[in-house]
């Protein structure tokens, strides 16, 4: 085929980038030709043949399966971390930034944890340097109800609630889509958009609805900030800033010290107390006065450790 090993890692990794992004996992015949055909182009100095490494990636090197014409990525996780090694093998600095934060402030920032796991650890530094700085500028930006000297106060900025009566929630049309026998997602994203406009609640993803059914039927939808994808990442990495409340774990609970309200939206109509939600869930807390602390010791040994690269004569 003719690569060399760090030829053969980018230009896999270009391919990865780009399926990654489409969410494409699979390609006929034609389709991964005309792609890595296309991908040889943008790669001045690095010369392929392309038959001979579609050949190779599903025989010598098994990163792709082959099923008749068609061919697809072993696992998903190979185009995740593939991905990964495009970000960090041909991206400058400006635009490893504007991608990491496409990402993590997305839609559709939860389907890239994987991605966001695996950066982590090829390399701790950009991820600390981007997205880490990135969620906490996010959770206290322009927020009056932080105190940065409460532990939990950022969960009332990085998960709301809007709950309440089916018609209020849902409109008056809530019988109708209730006592249907499959749930129809549209509908539920369009009541979920109209509320998220209705509440100013377009920098947070909707997450979850749930339906309690006691006296009344009570309707709950769930929102985020997307960066919450981050938090989980950063919570399984065990670091000392970030930490985790359940729902559905009663030691967790003892947690909490006092109900927690996450709503603040409409305070005669939504549920006020963090304790009586039903469904089970993880919430990931930002300690703010740990975290920022954290950064700046970060970024004082990034700024020395650059200083000091650069320190010697010629």
């Amino acid at each position: 085929m003719g690569l060399d090993i760090d030829g053969f890692e980018k230009i896999v990794s270009h391919l990865a980038y780009l399926s990654r992004l489409n969410e494409q996992l699979e390609y006929s015949d034609s389709e991964i030709y005309k792609t890595l055909s296309e991908i040889a182009t943008k790669h001045p100095t690095i010369k392929f043949d392309v038959r001979g490494l579609i050949n190779d990636l599903f025989s010598r090197v098994p990163i792709l399966r082959k099923d008749g014409l068609i061919y697809s990525w072993q696992h998903k996780s190979i185009q995740e971390y593939f991905f990964v090694r495009f970000l960090v093998l041909s991206l400058n600095d400006k635009n490893k930034e504007i991608m990491l934060k496409k990402l993590i402030s997305s839609k559709n920032s939860q389907k890239f944890k994987l991605v966001l796991d695996i950066l982590f650890d090829e390399n701790e530094t950009l991820f600390h340097d981007i997205i880490t700085r990135s969620v906490i500028e996010e959770i206290i930006k322009g927020e009056v109800e932080v105190d940065e000297k409460d532990s939990m106060s950022s969960i009332n900025i990085s998960y709301k609630y809007i709950s309440g009566d089916k018609k209020f929630v849902l409109g008056e049309n809530a019988d109708e889509l209730l006592s249907s026998d499959s749930i129809n997602h549209s509908e539920f994203d369009n009541v979920a958009e109209s509320l998220s406009n209705q509440f100013n609640l377009k920098r947070y993803n909707p997450s979850f609805m749930g339906v309690t059914h006691s006296k009344n039927i009570t309707v709950t939808f769930l929102f985020e900030l997307p960066q919450t994808v981050a938090l989980e990442v950063l919570f399984g990495k065990k670091v000392a800033f970030v930490n985790k409340v359940s729902t559905a774990d009663e030691d967790e609970k003892k947690y909490i010290e006092h109900p927690i309200n996450i709503s603040n939206i409409s305070s005669n109509q939504s549920i006020s107390n963090f304790s009586i939600l039903d469904f089970p869930k993880n919430y990931y807390v930002l300690d703010i006065v740990k975290a920022k602390l954290f950064m700046s010791e970060f970024t004082k040994k990034k700024n020395e450790l650059e200083e000091l690269m650069l320190d010697f004569e010629i």
